[in-house]
């Protein structure tokens, strides 16, 4: 399912952005979870990982 933030009434925009589990995308402004890779609606990359290989 792709929710918009644009596309809810107030009250539930206010629900959302006060849910610690859910982002925004930054490309095409979807409804994510924060465990998520990839958006579900673009495809971009969410969050950047950090690799913690030793050197």
């Amino acid at each position: 399912m792709i929710l918009k933030l644009s596309e809810l009434t107030k009250k539930e925009q206010e629900a959302i952005l006060k849910d610690k589990n859910l982002v925004q995308c930054s490309n095409c402004g979807n409804i994510v979870q924060k465990s998520d890779n990839y958006c579900g609606s673009c495809g971009k990359r969410l969050f950047l990982t950090v690799s913690l290989k030793n050197q």
